[in-house]
């Protein structure tokens, strides 16, 4: 059998990826998957919830995802970024020699991992003054302008959970590939995936039932505000917590602006408006769990 197997996954709340959907598909044209995506929304009444996907730039779904997921919001993973900047930006494609090729992919890799949309335009001002007009057309035509998908930092501003490639998806992919024979037949291809399946699915629930039952003894828990902390969330989003909290006494307040919110100076942002329970920082944005800023904020109003 030679038809493509789509995988659908998510991040759960103890940082876990689930598969929620697969697609055997023997057509990949927009029709086909239009269909599919309606099928996945008509047996998941929840499906409005979704809010950020991330994909390859090249795949050709992805106008689909947008048009059929319109509440979410679409990102691409940085390694398929990188690798497709690779390819593109080639001798031959463009026109350049190789100490030019060289120079935009330095440029471009430097704009990939920006922290900030000033760090983004100063890069992208040094690149529109040093690379060739063939490498600005085409990254004009084809980046730019999507830069919130790509750019690190960017990409940030949006509940990602600070995933930044399809990482997660490829190992489970791995996995799928070393179970399933190659061509096998139609029966035999479902017994070996839902074997994938199941182990997969045990394996997470294992690492999720030691998370409740086994109850360890922290340092920080000592600490009535870790203690709370500790008890309210997963120990996945505790561990970025407890991060947060070990930060948050090095933060400077610059001043209070009113009973609600503070002046927050800031290493990468520079001054930022913090209030007591919202920050514009890229880890408060992309994990929706309480940062440094937010902590700091709230024991200086009280």
């Amino acid at each position: 059998m030679r038809i493509p197997l789509y995988v659908l996954m998510n991040v759960d709340g103890n940082g876990e990826s689930e598969i929620i959907c697969f697609w055997l598909a023997a057509l990949e044209d927009k029709d086909t998957i239009s269909a599919l995506m309606e099928v996945f929304k008509e047996n998941n009444e929840q499906w409005g919830n979704i809010k950020v996907i991330m994909a390859d730039k090249g795949m050709p779904e992805r106008q689909v995802l947008i048009e059929k997921l319109p509440n979410a919001k679409i990102l691409i993973c940085l390694y398929h970024t990188l690798r497709s900047l690779r390819r593109e930006i080639a001798m031959d494609k463009l026109g350049i020699s190789l100490g030019e090729r060289n120079l935009a992919l330095e440029i471009v890799g430097k704009m990939a991992y920006a922290a900030t949309e000033e760090e983004y335009q100063t890069l992208f001002q040094e690149m529109e003054a040093s690379v060739p007009r063939s490498v600005r057309e085409y990254f004009t035509a084809n980046w730019h302008d999507v830069r919130t998908q790509w750019v690190d930092g960017l990409k940030n501003q949006t509940a990602k959970f600070m995933n930044r490639t399809n990482n997660r998806l490829e190992s489970t992919n791995q996995k799928l590939k070393s179970v399933i024979s190659r061509y096998s037949g139609l029966t035999v291809f479902f017994e070996d995936l839902m074997k994938c399946v199941n182990h997969l699915k045990c394996e997470r629930d294992y690492r999720a039932a030691n998370l409740e039952l086994k109850y360890p003894v922290l340092q920080e828990r000592r600490q009535p505000v870790h203690q709370d902390y500790y008890l309210y969330l997963t120990p996945y989003a505790y561990g970025f917590v407890k991060g947060q909290l070990g930060f948050y006494e090095k933060t400077n307040i610059i001043h209070a602006i009113d009973e609600n919110s503070v002046l927050v100076k800031c290493r990468i942002y520079g001054e930022m408006v913090t209030s007591c329970d919202n920050c514009n920082c890229s880890f408060h944005k992309s994990m929706l769990l309480l940062c440094r800023h937010i902590f700091c904020s709230q024991e200086t109003l009280g």
